[in-house]
């Protein structure tokens, strides 16, 4: 499969907005009632994190030989994509891999979180671009008791409506940072590209 990025505001169910819990480390819940049957285990990176709408979530599949340089690689893109918004962020690698992800001060405004098998990487980061913070609240994200979470429109004060555009800025960012060209793809293209080929009748 060629490496390709996919990069999207992820749907939650219609009914309760979900919640993406990885694999790794200690799970922590505020509330156990709020998260009843909305939780979801993954094999990513990291602690436990929140998807929900009007976030974006970026899933490079790119091969890495160091780990811990394509961390820091996707944390310097998406400084970047924030910083042509107005927005100074900053990485904490100094403080230890609980500090992973893009911080505006001291608000985390994105996470990271990546698996790699076989030197192929899969999950990758998710910014709060226009999401409701709220349920951050229903855990301790990323392990962090107290952390505070942050998005770009309450950075900004900007009103909803600016996932479309940031999503091709990060997406640009992430692209040159890999030494790749962006290239806009349909879902059902991507789709196409991965289903097997149909039976020839005999």
């Amino acid at each position: 499969m060629p490496e390709t990025s996919a990069s999207n505001g992820r749907p939650p169910r219609r009914d309760l907005p979900e919640l993406w819990v990885c694999h790794l480390g200690t799970i922590e819940y505020r509330d156990g009632l709020v998260l009843q049957e909305r939780v979801r285990q993954t094999d990513r990176g990291g602690q436990v994190t929140y998807h929900g709408p009007g976030q974006l979530v970026g899933y490079p599949i790119v091969r890495v030989d160091d780990v811990v340089a394509y961390v820091r690689l996707l944390e310097q893109a998406l400084v970047q994509a924030l910083s042509e918004e107005g927005i100074r962020g900053r990485t904490r690698p100094e403080e230890g891999p609980d500090f992973t992800g893009v911080w505006v001060e001291d608000r985390k405004i994105a996470s990271i979180g990546v698996h790699v098998a076989r030197g192929v990487t899969t999950h990758g980061f998710a910014v709060n671009v226009e999401n409701d913070l709220q349920p951050f609240g229903w855990v301790v994200p990323c392990g962090l008791e107290g952390v505070q979470m942050t998005s770009l429109i309450k950075e900004t004060g900007r009103l909803a409506g600016q996932l479309k555009c940031f999503r091709r800025r990060a997406a640009f960012c992430v692209s040159e940072a890999l030494g790749r060209r962006q290239r806009l793809v349909s879902l059902s293209r991507l789709e196409a590209a991965v289903s097997p080929p149909a039976a020839t009748p005999v």
